[in-house]
C-alpha cells in the first residue's frame, strides 16, 4: 500500500494547508451514476430563472439559490480534495447570490452552465481515483473515496428532486440510481433525512405529469 500526502488548499501568503493523507490500493472508480445524476441537475437548472432561485426548497430551511450555491461549492471542494488543486484556482471560483443575474446569462448557458462546469471537474476527479477504498483524511475524519462518491451521487439526486419539486417539473431517475441513493441514506442514519427519503420514494413510485 502506497502512502502520499494530500495538499488541497493554498493560502494567500503562498503557504499550503495539508488537509490529510491518502492511502491507495484496489480498483478504479466507476463514475456512471455520478455523471447521470449531475446531468439531471444540469437539465433541471436549465429550466430555472433568477426568480426561481428564491423559491423555498423542500425539507430545508433555505431556498433553491442556497442549494445551488452550496452544490457548486461542494463540487469544487471535492475536486480539490481528490486532485490536490487549490480551492483558489480559477476553475474552482466560488459563487454567491449577488452573481446570479450574471450567471443566468453566462454564455447563454444559464445556471446549468455554471453547475455543469463544476460537476464536470468533480466527475473527472473521481474518474482519476484508482481505488474506491482510498482513504482520505477529511478535516480530521477518515472516509473513503467510495463513500465520498456515494454521497456526491446522493447530493446531486436530492438537488434535482428539490428543484423538480419546487418548480413542479418531472423527475424520473433510473431505478438503480434511486435504489443506490436510498441505500446510501439509510446506511448513514446520522446524515439521512428519512422524511425526504420516504417522500422521494412515494413521488417516484406514483404517476408523473409532463410539463
Amino acid at each position: 500500500m502506497r502512502k502520499r500526502p494530500l495538499i488541497i488548499a493554498g493560502r494567500q501568503d503562498g503557504t499550503t494547508v495539508r488537509m490529510g493523507t491518502v492511502f491507495e490500493k484496489g480498483r478504479r472508480m466507476d463514475t456512471a451514476a455520478l455523471r447521470a445524476t449531475t446531468g439531471d441537475v444540469g437539465a433541471h437548472l436549465s429550466e430555472m430563472t433568477v426568480g426561481d432561485m428564491s423559491i423555498p426548497a423542500a425539507a430545508t430551511n433555505g431556498d433553491l439559490g442556497d442549494l445551488f450555491v452550496a452544490a457548486v461549492d461542494r463540487n469544487a471542494r471535492l475536486t480539490a480534495l481528490l486532485t490536490g488543486d487549490e480551492l483558489t484556482s480559477p476553475r474552482a471560483a466560488p459563487i454567491d447570490r449577488a452573481s446570479f443575474p450574471l450567471v443566468a446569462d453566462q454564455y447563454g448557458g444559464g445556471f446549468d452552465h455554471r453547475y455543469r462546469r463544476s460537476a464536470g471537474l468533480m466527475v473527472a476527479a473521481f474518474a482519476g481515483v484508482l481505488d474506491t477504498h482510498r482513504v482520505v483524511d477529511l478535516d480530521g475524519t477518515h472516509t473513503t473515496a467510495g463513500a465520498l462518491y456515494e454521497h456526491a451521487v446522493r447530493d446531486a439526486f436530492l438537488l434535482t428532486w428539490n428543484i423538480a419539486t419546487a418548480i413542479d417539473i418531472r423527475y424520473q431517475p433510473r431505478p438503480d440510481i434511486v435504489r443506490g441513493v436510498i441505500q446510501t441514506m439509510l446506511s448513514h442514519i446520522e446524515d439521512a433525512d428519512l422524511a425526504t427519503a420516504v417522500d422521494v420514494l412515494v413521488q417516484l413510485s406514483g404517476p408523473h405529469r409532463d410539463k
